[in-house]
């Protein structure tokens, strides 16, 4: 089960969001949490579907994911959302041909049509695979600390500048924290509070999946 925290930064401009970002990487803490060393990374993402979007329609996100660590593939499922808050039930491992046929066995179990036979290398080249196709890319500039609380781990904060090339719009900036070890949604609660005291008026709840809010831009 995933549980996280997005905020958007949507005041101030590009400017503003560079600034908070900049702060948040210089910081040793937040409030009454440890960060740990800075990790970045560019994370490339690929979400697929069938061609009558199916498994958008089922609350399913299916997603190939580019980074650091190597390929790996995503099935998440339609949970609850408010307030930038976000828990849903979440399937993920590295990408292999075990991993990518287990997955195509959950999505026709959860009563999507057969998505069809679908070969790793066609899935990897972003190619039409079985009834599956890519229906956006998403690709992110990411720089990650680890939050601890009395020397346990609770959370992952994220800083991203996320793209949707192929889309029309520029570039987002928003702030990610997902539970992790020991972490709560009270541990998110009391992140957000020292987040948005670090940056007055400039942070927002984010309501929306990046699978949704990009499928929201239009084409170029």
């Amino acid at each position: 089960m995933e549980c996280e925290l997005k905020l958007l930064v949507a005041g101030g401009g590009e400017g503003a969001a560079l600034e908070v970002f900049e702060r948040l990487r210089r910081a040793e803490t937040l409030g009454p949490f440890s960060l740990g060393p800075l990790e970045e990374e560019e994370v490339r993402d690929v979400y697929w579907d069938t061609v009558g979007g199916e498994l958008g329609a089922a609350g399913l996100a299916l997603r190939l994911r580019r980074a650091g660590s190597g390929p790996r593939i995503t099935l998440k499922a339609r949970g609850a959302c408010a307030g930038g808050y976000a828990t849903r039930p979440e399937w993920e491992a590295d990408l292999t041909p075990g991993s990518l046929a287990r997955c195509l066995t959950l999505i026709a179990a959860s009563g999507v049509p057969d998505p069809g036979a679908c070969r790793l290398e066609e899935f990897l080249a972003g190619e039409r695979c079985g009834r599956l196709r890519p229906v956006l890319e998403v690709v992110a500039q990411r720089c990650r600390r680890r939050l601890s609380l009395g020397g346990q781990e609770v959370g992952l904060l994220s800083l991203d500048r996320t793209a949707y090339p192929g889309r029309e719009g520029g570039p987002l900036y928003g702030i990610e924290i997902e539970a992790a070890g020991q972490g709560t949604v009270a541990h998110l609660r009391q992140a957000e509070a020292h987040l948005v005291a670090l940056a007055p008026g400039l942070l927002e709840p984010d309501p929306l999946t990046k699978l949704d809010r990009g499928l929201g831009r239009t084409r170029l």
